[in-house]
C-alpha cells in the first residue's frame, strides 16, 4: 500500500466525524480535519440556559516518508 493510499484511507475514516479539507491547506500539511460542536442545557425555557459548552478540534496531516528520533 502506498503513502497516498494510506492517507486516503485514514482521511475517509475521519470524514465520519470531521470536516476534512484537502485543498488550500497550509504547507507542510496535506490535509486538515475540523470538528465543531455546541451544546446547551435549558431549564424549562430556552432563555434560562443552565450550561453551555463549545468544542473545537483541529487535526493536521503531513506526509513523512521517514520517521526517526531527530
Amino acid at each position: 500500500m502506498t503513502v497516498n493510499e494510506l492517507l486516503d484511507r485514514l482521511l475517509r475514516s475521519f470524514q465520519v466525524y470531521y470536516n476534512v479539507k484537502r485543498e488550500d491547506v497550509t504547507p507542510p500539511f496535506v490535509a486538515e480535519a475540523e470538528f465543531h460542536t455546541h451544546d446547551e442545557q435549558f431549564f424549562l425555557v430556552k432563555s434560562a440556559v443552565l450550561a453551555e459548552a463549545e468544542s473545537r478540534e483541529y487535526i493536521y496531516f503531513a506526509k513523512e516518508f521517514l520517521l526517526d528520533k531527530t
